[in-house]
């Protein structure tokens, strides 16, 4: 904040009427702030805000109608698509553990044979 020299009276009322006019447009936007903060402070837009984070989607004040039934089928979409993922889920890992049971049945005969086959050519000799 900067410093005016006031050196006369004329000096002194320029100053006065600048400071005026500031702390005029001041309250203005003190005002404007307010009431902004008091509006997105309504339960509707509060409802709407927590709505618009979930889904991701911005809704439009004018059809609000529309706007609503787009917010609905989005969510529904992402909670089917969280269901189908889990089942997905489950299903892979099934898959893979039977996979995996194979595998080491597989190797377990595999050693199992090898060790036979060595006791025989132990027992020949």
């Amino acid at each position: 904040m900067k410093s005016i020299k006031i050196e006369n009276r004329d000096d002194l009322f320029a100053e006065m009427n600048r400071l005026r006019e500031l702390s005029k447009v001041q309250e203005v936007k003190i005002r404007t702030d307010v009431l902004a903060i008091k509006e997105s402070l309504k339960p509707v837009n509060i409802l709407k805000s927590g709505i618009e984070s979930v889904t991701g989607f911005n809704f439009n004040s004018e059809n609000v109608l529309a706007s609503g039934v787009i917010a609905a089928a989005l969510l529904f979409i992402r909670r089917y698509v969280s269901k189908a993922e889990s089942r997905a889920e489950g299903v892979v890992y099934e898959y893979a553990v039977k996979v995996f049971e194979r595998i080491r049945n597989f190797v377990m005969e595999y050693w199992h044979s090898r060790n036979q086959s060595s006791e025989e050519t132990d027992e020949e000799k």
